[in-house]
């Protein structure tokens, strides 16, 4: 199965694994080509996401709920094929 690394969207992408949804909406960088990849295969280049603040709380605070209500509805992710970075399981949320 190929591997993704994400581009743009870490937020988006561990919100979806937390939320056990199996696929989210992305788009190859520097295409359009977008379809639902399945969150197993992404890598991350970060391996937390820091919200420990009161605006970066807030911000994976509004990107969680989104993806719990309405999840198709948010930009998809930037990926490129590739297996550089930590799995998007393995990403910790500081918060």
């Amino acid at each position: 199965m190929d591997t993704f690394e994400i581009v743009d969207g870490v937020r988006r992408a561990k919100a979806a694994q937390l939320l056990g949804l199996g696929s989210i909406w992305a788009v190859i960088a520097d295409t359009e080509i977008e379809f639902r990849v399945v969150i197993n295969t992404l890598r991350s280049p970060r391996s937390s996401i820091y919200a420990q603040s009161q605006t970066s709380h807030a911000r994976w605070e509004s990107v969680f709920s989104a993806m719990a209500t309405e999840p198709d509805l948010l930009p998809p992710i930037v990926i490129r094929l590739g297996d550089r970075g930590v799995l998007i399981a393995d990403v910790i949320v500081r918060l």
